[in-house]
């Protein structure tokens, strides 16, 4: 019959077992998961965009104009975006510099916001490496976007270097503008800010696994079917965007077909470089899901070695202590 120190030594052990945390299988887990979030996203995503420049680089300067007139006719007419109060900003200089040459801001905290968005956004529109949409603006970034030429409800594409991806945009433009369902898709898509919580709440958590004769709590069985959800909640949360992204290639690509019956081959571009694009989104919420699964099965992997490890060491221990 075991004394009370022998029942007080194997208390000690199994409350040792029960704390022990694994913040070495939750670090690769999480380590694992941006690996496989972030390296599609800084390899192969860049190839994609790269490719989306590749038809604008192949226009001919005459081909150049008559996107731009074709790009106009949809804006004006075929969309009808000019009558819904759409700006269209041909964007080939960065409108921040000058403001911040001569110090045209209000106070540091707008100088700081527009030399930020100016960083993110404008010299990328500028060199024709991007084009975006501008939506709804928060007051208090309306005048620090404007002083870099980014206006709420507007275009802004360089119509010289990259001037097929005005189509993708004015679809952007449409759905805000026309679609109060594509309008509240396109906003939702601001929950993609969440993708990184359900990336990692698997390698924060683990699986908890019922003791013989005993039954999980509701938390315990809550969280359990919390993990198995990530991956499906993470690619959840890309979604708004990446319908909202079809929606706005597959304008794009109808109201190409209709300002160019004369020549078709550049609405075959337009088509060519909106592929890319998309491609380039899916790409991403593919990445996220994965991430998602990865951190799980890391940790799952990593819990259940130590587990094994922990109950080695505790048999060990207890033969020990017997034959002690």
């Amino acid at each position: 019959m075991p004394t009370i120190a022998q029942s007080n030594f194997h208390q000690g052990l199994v409350s040792e077992k029960k704390e022990k945390k694994n913040i070495g299988g939750t670090i690769i887990a999480l380590g694992a998961a941006g690996l496989t979030k972030n390296v599609p996203k800084n390899t192969i995503v860049p190839k994609l965009l790269k490719e989306l420049k590749e038809p604008n680089l192949s226009l001919t300067e005459d081909q150049v104009q008559i996107v731009n007139d074709g790009a106009k006719k949809v804006f004006d007419e075929i969309a009808g975006l000019s009558k819904k109060g759409v700006k269209f900003n041909d964007y080939q200089s960065v409108p921040a510099y000058e403001a911040i040459q001569t110090g045209d801001f209000k106070n540091d905290l707008e100088a700081g916001l527009a030399r930020a968005v100016d960083g993110l956004f404008g010299r990328t529109v500028a060199s024709g490496n991007n084009a975006f949409f501008v939506g709804k603006v928060p007051s208090w970034m309306e005048e620090p976007m404007k002083k870099i030429g980014f206006e709420p409800n507007s275009i802004n594409v360089n119509m010289k270097k990259l001037p097929l991806a005005s189509f993708h945009e004015m679809g952007h433009a449409f759905n805000f503008n026309n679609s109060a369902l594509w309008k509240t898709i396109q906003k939702a898509g601001k929950i993609r800010l969440l993708a990184p919580i359900f990336i990692a709440l698997p390698a924060l958590t683990k699986e908890y696994k019922a003791q013989e004769g005993q039954e999980l709590t509701k938390k315990q069985k809550f969280i359990n079917g919390l993990r198995k959800a990530c991956p499906f909640l993470a690619g959840a949360t890309m979604m708004p965007t990446l319908f909202e992204e079809g929606m706005a290639t597959l304008r794009a690509n109808n109201w190409a077909k209709e300002a160019f019956k004369d020549t078709p081959e550049l609405a075959k571009k337009i088509a060519k470089s909106n592929k890319w694009g998309f491609a380039s989104y899916a790409l991403v919420t593919v990445a996220t899901v994965l991430a998602s699964v990865v951190a799980k099965k890391v940790k799952d992997a990593s819990n259940q070695q130590m587990a094994s490890e922990t109950n080695n060491g505790f048999k060990m221990s207890k033969l020990g202590h017997h034959q002690g």
